[in-house]
């Protein structure tokens, strides 16, 4: 490569001001024997940023001579141009980004231009000057001979996340609150109390004119899913509540499972009922009333609320205090809820029927105040496997700057489940909105396994076109704090080797090499340092799904194209011994 140079004086050492602007050089340039006469000499480069890859950072090398190893060097970017396609949020002329830490035997500055504009193309007709100079010779005088190395490089989005597994399969309970609650009131048929203190369950009995008869029934919902593991053995589950008033003695209440729809679960609302409660108000959102799930557009099959089956336990309530209700055919229902993942409308409290006139019976509400026994479901249960859940932060460094869609590699069912070789599924909410994505990891393994599984994850950009990689390390029974305990990666891409598809040729992310292109098999970092229409793997490429890395198990054309590539590494690597 042909080193740029700014007239005559900058060949002498010396950077004038006033100098003719010197041609724009591709990238990479390379120059192996750079002479710093002193510490006025600049040796200036104009880079043409539209060759720069997709995502990318521009990076500068500076090797000091073996005769000056403590020399200090200061790398500048200057005079920065933007191209008719950059946003005009890059570095203006004015911007003068310095490094001059040292002394050391390379010179490492990254400006990285990503966060400026990731597209490719974007940077087409925009240049920057790089200036290389030294501050001191260090302990020789000079002059000094430097190599310098301007290229641009790829930065896939990627990241490591490292979670400690829970092995605990003992048993276990959980006191779930209830989410929401409401009453539903047959003689008030747009009432509702989403946000009253109290419920009632019972039935109002009207004598004169004429005797009328008309339910309150209560409904609550309680989040089973995700507190209990849909791999869990429920052994015993329980309603708790507390009653509050009764009416003419009480009665009998029963409780029932809610039939879910197609449509939406119920609302609660947001009507606050006056006095004791026991007459509705209407809500001002939606709600769950008699009539309708969520008012006023999806309708019960049945007014009054839809239930499965017959009561699932019952109880005669005729003072007030902590009541329980509780049977095997609860027991039931909640592992189906767990097992399903579907708790989403709970349960109906109904009863006692009025043989006198209004027979009721009324329950602290989840928005009590009063000091009683708000619902609670108390269940116990013994998960049969792990299942860990989390976030993955779309905002930190460590894994993207932008909007992805996220999908776990290695599907082979295409349902964005991954199942790993130690026997683990993982999944992630794909979204390209939200700044943290909710996945989950559940081990199917023996609980007592010793050791680290792992989910690997590939990032697709609409935007960029960018592909990334990044790994999920899960330990059982091993401080993943403990360095000792990380699995190796032997060709030092970045992927450790439980994850990597391919562990003894790197590709990607941090190291990778090219498969497409005149010098297939050498390393890179982007598509541009594998030549003309060359492609750099960095992302765990797996044409084929076999589980096994393109650079490992090349596709046909692939074996005589590396062998080829090796050659020409080779004999360059002559060439420049000679010399």
């Amino acid at each position: 490569m042909v080193v740029s140079t700014v007239g005559a004086a900058v060949l002498a050492g010396i950077l004038f001001a006033g100098q003719p602007a010197q041609a724009a050089d591709p990238l990479p340039i390379l120059a192996s024997n750079v002479v710093l006469t002193s510490t006025a000499t600049v040796r200036t480069y104009t880079v043409d940023l539209g060759t720069l890859p997709t995502r990318p950072a521009l990076v500068v090398e500076v090797t000091p001579d073996g005769a000056h190893p403590n020399m200090q060097l200061q790398v500048e970017a200057t005079n920065w141009l933007n191209g008719p396609g950059a946003p005009g949020v890059c570095p203006d002329a004015t911007t003068s980004i310095v490094s001059s830490s040292g002394p050391g035997a390379v010179k490492f500055v990254n400006f990285t231009v990503q966060n400026c504009d990731p597209r490719p193309g974007a940077f087409a007709g925009a240049t920057v000057e790089i200036r290389i100079r030294a501050l001191n010779f260090g302990s020789s005088s000079a002059p000094a001979s430097v190599a310098v190395e301007i290229r641009g490089e790829t930065r896939p989005p990627t990241g490591t996340l490292t979670q400690q597994v829970d092995t605990f399969l003992n048993q276990q309970q959980v006191i779930l609150p209830a989410s929401r609650d409401t009453v539903l009131y047959e003689d008030l048929p747009t009432a509702s109390n989403g946000a009253g203190e109290f419920l009632w369950t019972g039935e109002k009995v009207v004598l004169f004119p004429v005797t009328i008869r008309s339910d309150r029934r209560s409904l609550l919902v309680f989040d089973v899913s995700p507190a209990i593991t849909p791999v869990s053995v429920i052994d015993s589950a329980e309603l708790r509540l507390g009653v509050t008033s009764v009416l003419n003695g009480g009665g009998t209440v029963a409780l029932y499972r809610m039939a879910t729809a197609s449509g939406s679960s119920w609302d609660e609302g947001n009507a606050n009922a006056a006095g004791s409660e026991f007459d509705g108000a209407t809500s001002a959102s939606i709600a769950a009333t008699w009539l309708y799930r969520a008012a006023t557009f999806l309708a019960w099959t049945t007014p009054g609320g839809d239930i499965v089956g017959s009561a699932l336990a019952s109880q005669s309530i005729t003072t007030t205090g902590s009541k329980t209700l509780a049977s095997t055919a609860l027991v039931a229902a909640v592992q189906d809820m767990a097992t399903s993942g579907d708790d989403r409308d709970g349960f109906m409290l109904a009863g006692p029927s009025a043989t006198l006139p209004t027979r009721a019976v009324q329950l602290a509400s989840s928005e009590s105040a009063t000091g009683g026994q708000r619902p609670e479901l108390v269940v116990l249960f013994t998960p049969t496997e792990i299942y860990e859940s989390g976030q993955i932060s779309t905002t930190t460094k460590s894994f993207i700057s932008e909007g992805q869609n996220f999908r776990w590699i290695y599907d082979l069912d295409h349902d964005d489940i991954l199942v790993t070789n130690v026997g683990g599924v993982c999944e992630v909410v794909d979204t390209s909105s939200a700044q943290f994505l909710p996945y989950t990891y559940h081990f199917q393994g023996t609980p007592g396994f010793t050791g680290v599984d792992c989910c690997g994850w590939r990032v697709d950009s609409p935007q960029t076109g960018t592909v990334g990689t990044g790994q999920a390390l899960f330990f059982h029974n091993l401080d993943a704090s403990n360095p000792a305990n990380m699995p190796p990666d032997t060709d030092l891409d970045g992927i450790r080797n439980i994850c990597d598809n391919c562990v003894s040729v790197p590709n990607g992310p941090l190291r990778g090499s090219c498969r497409v292109g005149p010098t297939i098999g050498a390393p890179c970092r982007s598509n541009q340092e594998c030549g003309a229409g060359g492609i750099c793997s960095l992302a765990q490429e797996d044409a084929n799904g076999d589980f096994t890395g393109d650079v490992c198990a090349p596709e046909p054309g692939f074996a005589a194209g590396l062998v080829a590539g090796l050659s020409l590494i080779a004999a360059r690597a002559r060439r420049r011994t000679r010399r």
